[in-house]
């Protein structure tokens, strides 16, 4: 066994503040410090300073749908135009229950609310009402998040 692979080993050659060294195989091999955000990685075998890419963003939107009632039990479908010039992908998109000012009341429940589909124009969501308001004609609404490109 090389008995030099098990022990650290320093170089008078370091000149900056977080240099090192690691084994290249058959010698030690001078690895200078990086700079401020980038990340140590391996490439090909070799330790690698490299700057990680930035989130890319392509658009984000927030979209209130129109009432849906929520005073009969009901699997109820919602459909809401996103209003973006791109297709988000279906898990782009995040979904809340939002009140209604006509019919802000808390006495119902949901099951589910799932997005059924996405496409140019649209989202559509599957909102599963399991128990109904007490109140007639009580409505809610959903607040769409969608956040394309990361």
């Amino acid at each position: 066994m090389n008995s030099s692979r098990n022990r650290l080993h320093f170089r008078e050659t370091h000149e900056l503040k977080g240099d090192m060294d690691y084994f290249a195989g058959s010698e030690w091999m001078p690895l200078r410090a990086g700079s401020a955000g980038q990340v140590l990685e391996m490439v090909s075998g070799v330790p690698t300073w490299t700057t990680e890419p930035a989130a890319s963003i392509t658009a984000i939107t927030t979209v209130l749908s129109a009432d849906f009632a929520i005073d009969a039990v009901a699997v109820v479908t919602v459909t809401t135009a996103h209003g973006l010039s791109v297709t988000p992908a279906i898990q782009d998109v995040q979904l809340t229950v939002s009140e209604s000012a006509a019919g802000n009341v808390d006495d119902f429940a949901l099951g589910y609310i799932k997005v059924e589909s996405v496409d140019g124009t649209n989202v559509v969501a599957k909102v599963n009402v399991t128990a109904a308001s007490a109140t007639a004609t009580a409505k809610a609404k959903l607040n769409i998040l969608v956040v394309t490109g990361v």
